[in-house]
C-alpha cells in the first residue's frame, strides 16, 4: 500500500488535566500512516507570574520526519516563558517571537544532535534529557549539505501518498512526479465517478488511463515543465505545522502557521480561531514568489511543500534578502484573540487529518452533542473524534481519513 500501513494502528494515547478555570483532554492516534509524526502541548503550570492563570495548548504536525513536531513540543513553552514581550504581557507579539525563535533553533548546528535522537525511533534517544538546549542568536540560515525528502500529491493515488508535504523534484524538462498523479486521480474520478470500481477492481488501473495521461502531459507548456525546485538542502529538512492557544486569564490567543485549525464553540455555534495558510491562497502566493519561489498547477511551493507557513523547512527560509515573516515559507503565525463569555463552551484544536473530514461546524457539533450527552469522558470524546474520521480504506477515499490524528478539548469551567 505504498506510505499506508495495511491495517491502521487505531491505539489512541490520551492525557487529562484540569484546574479550577478549565479542563482538557488531548488525543493521539497513528491511523494508517507507517509513522507517527504529531507531537502537542497541554501546560497549566510553569507559565504564570502568580498574578495571572496562565494555560498553553497546542497541535503540531509533523512532515518530512517527526523531529521538529516533538523539538516544539519540547521548548516551546520553556521558550514562551522566556520572552520579554510574554514577561511584560504582549502576548500578540509573544506568540509570533516565539514561532520565529523554534526556527533560529533549529538552524542552531548546537541542536542538530538532539534533532537526529528525535528522528530516531529509538525510545531511549527519543527521551534523552533535554533540559537546556541553546538558542540560536543568528537570525541567519547558512550552512546546507545533502538530504532528500520524498513525497507526493496528498489526495493523489493512495498507494503513492505520503505524508512528509514534500515532493521530490523532478529532473529538469520531465513532469513532477505528484502533477501526473493528480491529473491521474482526475481521469480516474471522470470516467468512473468517485469510488466507482473500487480499489482493486477492473476501473481502478491506472493503464486504463495511461494514454490520456500522456496526452495531459504533453500538453503542458515547456514553461511549466521547467519549473524545478533548485533551493540548496538544509540540514534538517522536516518541519510541522503549529496551532497554539495560550490562555491568559479570560483571554484566548491563537496563534497558527499552517493547515492545522483552532475552533471556539460559543453558545453551540463555530467560531474559527485561525485560519489554513495553503500556497494558492493570493496572499500566499504573493508572498511565495516575491521571495523568490512558485506555486504549482496543483498548488505546492516550488513544486514540493503544499503548505506554506510551518515551523522548520528551513531551505524555504534562506533568502537572505528577505525578513523571515517574508520568506517564502514562513514560521510567521496569524494570530486570533477573544475573551471567554459565559456563552464559551470549550475550545477544539486539531490537525488536518481531522479538519480534512470535518468542517468547522461539523466538528463543533460532533464535540458539543456528546458533551452534553453527559456520559462519555472528555477523553473519551477525543477518541470518538478519530474512531468517527478515520477511513475504512484511504485508497477509496484518496487518502482522506487516513493521516494522522491529534485533537484537543479545552473545556471551559464557568462556575456557577
Amino acid at each position: 500500500m505504498g506510505q499506508y500501513l495495511s491495517t491502521p494502528v487505531t491505539q489512541k494515547e490520551t492525557e487529562t488535566g484540569k484546574n479550577e478555570y478549565l479542563e482538557y483532554a488531548v488525543s493521539a492516534m497513528q491511523g494508517w500512516r507507517i509513522s507517527m509524526e504529531d507531537a502537542h502541548i497541554a501546560a497549566l503550570d510553569g507559565l504564570s507570574d502568580g498574578k495571572k492563570n496562565v494555560a498553553l495548548f497546542g497541535v503540531f504536525d509533523g512532515h518530512g520526519g517527526r523531529e521538529v513536531a516533538l523539538f516544539c513540543e519540547r521548548y516551546m513553552a520553556r521558550e514562551l516563558a522566556s520572552l520579554e514581550s510574554f514577561q511584560q504581557g504582549d502576548y500578540e507579539t509573544a506568540l509570533p517571537e516565539l514561532f520565529h525563535r523554534m526556527d533560529n533553533m533549529l538552524a542552531d548546528e548546537r541542536n542538530h544532535k538532539e534533532l537526529e535522537l528525535l528522528k530516531s525511533d529509538n525510545a531511549d534517544a527519543a527521551n534523552a534529557p533535554h533540559s537546556a538546549p541553546p538558542a540560536s542568536t543568528s537570525d541567519s540560515i547558512t550552512k546546507v549539505s545533502q538530504s532528500a525528502a520524498v513525497a507526493v500529491q496528498r489526495g493523489a493515488a493512495a498507494d503513492s501518498s505520503d505524508s512528509s508535504g514534500e515532493a521530490a523534484a523532478a529532473p529538469s524538462g520531465t513532469m513532477p512526479l505528484q502533477e501526473a498523479l493528480v491529473l491521474l486521480q482526475k481521469l480516474a474520478e471522470t470516467s468512473v465517478g468517485k469510488g466507482g470500481g473500487g480499489a482493486g477492481g477492473p476501473n481502478d488501473s491506472r493503464d486504463d488511463f495511461g494514454a490520456a495521461l500522456g496526452e495531459q502531459i504533453r500538453g503542458l507548456s515547456s514553461e511549466r515543465q521547467a519549473q524545478v525546485c533548485s533551493l540548496p538542502d538544509f540540514p534538517i529538512n522536516a518541519g510541522c505545522t503549529s496551532v497554539v492557544a495560550l490562555i491568559v486569564d479570560n483571554v484566548i490567543y491563537v496563534a497558527n502557521a499552517g493547515d492545522s485549525k483552532a475552533v471556539l464553540c460559543r453558545g453551540g455555534q463555530a467560531v474559527p480561531m485561525s485560519f489554513e495558510h495553503k500556497p494558492d491562497s493570493e496572499i500566499e502566493t504573493a508572498r511565495i514568489q516575491k521571495a523568490g519561489g512558485f506555486v504549482s498547477a496543483v498548488g505546492r511551493v516550488n513544486n514540493n511543500l503544499n503548505l506554506s507557513r510551518s515551523i522548520g523547512d528551513l531551505k524555504y527560509k534562506m533568502n537572505p534578502n528577505v525578513l523571515p515573516k517574508d520568506q517564502m515559507i514562513t514560521a510567521e503565525p496569524d494570530v486570533q484573540k477573544q475573551v471567554i463569555t459565559k456563552d464559551d463552551e470549550f475550545l477544539f484544536i486539531a490537525c488536518d487529518g481531522v479538519w480534512d473530514v470535518l468542517s468547522n461546524e461539523q466538528a463543533i457539533e460532533f464535540v458539543r452533542n456528546r458533551m452534553k450527552a453527559g456520559n462519555r469522558s472528555l477523553a473519551q470524546v477525543c477518541e470518538d473524534v478519530f474512531d468517527h474520521c478515520i477511513s475504512e480504506d484511504p485508497r477509496r477515499t484518496s487518502g482522506l481519513g487516513g493521516d494522522n490524528m491529534t485533537c484537543l478539548i479545552v473545556k471551559f469551567n464557568h462556575g456557577s
